[in-house]
């Protein structure tokens, strides 16, 4: 629904945005959790941070030397760029990037305690603890208003987001194991029971969060959206 020099400076912008949030946070954010075992990479909201950064930079690639196809375009195939794109939006940016802010806004008006103690607002800057956690779901509307994004198959959309979910708490269970101690707060009040439960929820939340993409791209795009799954399905059924 945008021309290309809009696209365009809209990805630009928005990658720009990313690697400025993510400098700021590596460069003046030197938090003890930070330098503990698996610095930053054990918090879900720095990973979202970094597949951010690199969709919007995979997107300015994408526009500079890939294709933009739509779904009534018959003529011609997408770029290996547009399908990593296409792929990326749909199975991770989008579920993740709503569940960090769904799940952290939700935790932070139950007892922030749980989530982002009051101390760190001494160490964070509101702008930068909103860049993170609020700036995030905006910029996935932004993306899915501006730009059409192919969903894969069913089969390939939740099974590659759960995929993502069963390692990344893979990883907090290694780390609880390996360093002892929960990465986040709200796991430490949990007894095993209720820890079982609450990833499991986890999971059933993501996969929602993933039709809710898709729901909004088939909303937005209307028949665009059901002519692309119709052309998938025919070129599986040849």
């Amino acid at each position: 629904m945008a021309n290309t020099s809009t696209r365009k400076a809209l990805h630009v912008l928005i990658f720009s945005f990313y690697l400025f949030t993510l400098y700021c946070d590596v460069t003046y954010i030197n938090l003890e959790g930070s330098r503990s075992y698996g610095g930053r990479f054990k918090f879900l909201t720095f990973l979202n941070l970094c597949f951010d950064a690199v969709f919007f930079g995979i997107c300015v690639l994408n526009d500079l030397c890939g294709s933009n196809i739509s779904p009534g375009d018959q003529t011609s195939s997408r770029s290996t760029l547009q399908k990593v794109r296409d792929y990326l939006f749909s199975v991770l940016i989008v579920p993740v990037g709503l569940f960090v802010v769904t799940s952290f806004w939700i935790l932070y008006t139950i007892d922030r305690e749980l989530v982002y103690p009051a101390a760190l607002d001494a160490f964070i800057p509101q702008w930068l603890n909103h860049a993170m956690h609020t700036a995030v779901l905006p910029y996935i509307v932004i993306e899915i208003y501006f730009v059409y994004h192919e969903y894969p198959s069913r089969m390939a959309g939740i099974g590659g987001i759960v995929t993502y979910a069963a390692l990344y708490q893979a990883w907090i269970l290694w780390i609880a194991y390996h360093a002892n101690f929960w990465v986040y707060p709200v796991l430490a009040v949990l007894d095993f029971k209720w820890r079982g439960v609450f990833f499991i929820i986890c999971w059933i939340v993501f996969v929602v969060l993933y039709f809710i993409g898709e729901g909004l791209t088939s909303f937005i795009w209307g028949s665009a959206h059901e002519l692309g799954i119709r052309k998938k399905r025919d070129r599986k059924s040849k």
